[in-house]
């Protein structure tokens, strides 16, 4: 599953659930909107125990590339 976009709630917890599904997960995000570091890394934590992959990459055609799923984050106007 891909998601491109900002990194907001939707998007912590589509992480968290692809990682305890066993899902491979790659988020693409505009480099100053990426996910929460501390949801990065419980993903990633939860990930070595079902065998979930977490990709983050600020490229959103690199990170649509192979996925069975792709999603577009809604994005707020800058300044808002």
């Amino acid at each position: 599953m891909a998601d491109v976009g900002e990194a907001v709630a939707t998007a912590h917890s589509l992480m968290e659930a692809c990682a305890l599904a066993g899902t491979d997960r790659v988020v693409a995000t505009p480099e100053d909107r990426g996910p929460d570091p501390d949801v990065v890394e419980g993903v990633r934590r939860i990930g070595q125990r079902t065998g979930s992959r977490l990709r983050l990459t600020h490229d959103p055609v690199a990170g649509v590339v192979g996925a069975d799923v792709r999603r577009r984050c809604p994005s707020r106007p800058l300044g808002k």
